[in-house]
């Protein structure tokens, strides 16, 4: 009897994995890739779509999301080998991309004609052509969070809003926190403070970083079932597989990731209010950090704008002072909006890693990375924690 044992229990394993994975056979089917670094460099449209609504406080069908619906956030994604660097540019949804005043000329209105009229647009505004796209429907935040059993995040400041359209309930406390999928959210869609949408993209670079910090951890492999699923039911996607096995090898190797926002200012025309792009700035930025072109400086350090940030006043003025005795003269002491954990200090470049790793050396503490979190219009933003 015993030698039927063995065999018994190694179909029922069988079985037990069939069923257990029973939810991934359809996007496995299409996208299955043994994970396999990029050779080259990838760069693609992530996009969030939002919600469609037919009537008062009706939406529609989720499919009328990602064929009438707006993108809520549009990130231009590149997988760096060269530079093992994942590059994620955010472009704020109130962007001025047409010749006019109208809410046409604001491109998240670029999906109104379909996914490739976004990607055009985003490669119109950038002058940099994108290999793919991928839409990602508004309630997908929610489950693919859901699916990993949440993701730890610092919550900067205290939020709150209450939308009964959207159905979206917005309370959270500030401080390092594991969030659920409605949390997230809100955390990802909030913008009720004086940066609007600007402060929004911020808080959504620390998603994506704590997101795929969640992503590359062993663990998430025994959640491979409940992520495909959120997969098939909430994204539209021309990726090929190469590229998904790609995204994923590319994942595993822990890659830095850079997170940047694109150059711009607040204005208005007309009666309608827009983010309008600084079109030098955002070829430098392009050519600087995602051409692989050379990222090192010609300008004088001591030329940098730098912004501290600290809920320490005299910790503050202390790194303030000390800058300003090296030679730097402008920096300055600013308000906190969408701050780090205020236990570690971290160095921020808005475009160049050099000006970051400059400044570090001169506190002797903190880590350093390309952001586009850190104040707006300074060079290098200091998160100052308590270890300085």
């Amino acid at each position: 009897m015993k030698r039927f044992f063995f065999p018994f229990l190694l179909l029922a394993a069988l079985v037990g994995c069939g069923v257990w994975s029973f939810p991934a056979w359809g996007v496995l089917g299409r996208f299955a890739a043994l994970p396999a670094a990029p050779s080259q460099t990838i760069t693609f449209l992530l996009a969030g779509v939002g919600h469609h609504y037919v009537g008062y406080h009706t939406r529609g069908t989720l499919e009328d999301d990602f064929t009438s619906g707006l993108t809520d956030t549009m990130v231009v994604v590149q997988l760096n080998p060269a530079q093992k660097a994942i590059k994620l540019l955010s472009i704020p949804r109130d962007t001025h991309v047409g010749a006019g005043n109208s809410t046409q000329d604001k491109i998240n209105a670029a999906m109104l004609g379909g996914f490739d009229s976004s990607v055009r647009a985003v490669e119109g505004l950038l002058g940099l052509p994108l290999d793919g796209y991928l839409f990602v429907s508004i309630d997908g935040t929610k489950a693919l969070v859901d699916a990993l059993g949440g993701v730890q995040v610092y919550v900067p400041k205290a939020m709150q809003y209450k939308d009964t359209a959207a159905k979206l309930e917005i309370n959270l406390q500030p401080g390092l926190q594991t969030l659920n999928g409605a949390q997230a959210e809100g955390f990802v869609r909030f913008r009720y403070d004086n940066l609007g949408d600007i402060g929004r993209a911020q808080r959504q670079q620390a998603f994506f970083r704590a997101l795929l910090e969640k992503l590359r951890q062993l663990g998430t492999v025994g959640r491979l079932p409940q992520l495909a699923k959120v997969f098939e039911q909430h994204v539209r996607t021309n990726l090929t597989r190469r590229e998904v096995g790609a995204a994923l090898g590319f994942l595993l190797q822990k890659p830095r990731v850079d997170t940047l926002l694109l150059p711009g200012d607040f204005g208005r025309l007309g009666r309608l209010s827009f983010w309008i792009p600084d079109s030098r700035a955002v070829q430098a930025l392009v050519n600087g950090n995602l051409r692989n072109q050379n990222q090192g400086t010609t300008r004088d350090p001591l030329e940098l704008s730098i912004a501290i940030v600290s809920q320490d006043a005299t910790r503050a003025r202390k790194a303030r002072d000390t800058l300003r005795q090296q030679g730097f003269r402008f920096v300055w002491i600013a308000e906190a909006n969408n701050a780090g954990n205020p236990s570690q200090t971290e160095v921020l470049a808005s475009t160049n890693l050099i000006d970051a790793r400059v400044i570090k050396s001169k506190l002797g503490v903190g880590s350093e990375r390309i952001s586009g979190e850190g104040v707006l219009g300074a060079d290098v933003t200091i998160w100052l924690g308590k270890d300085y």
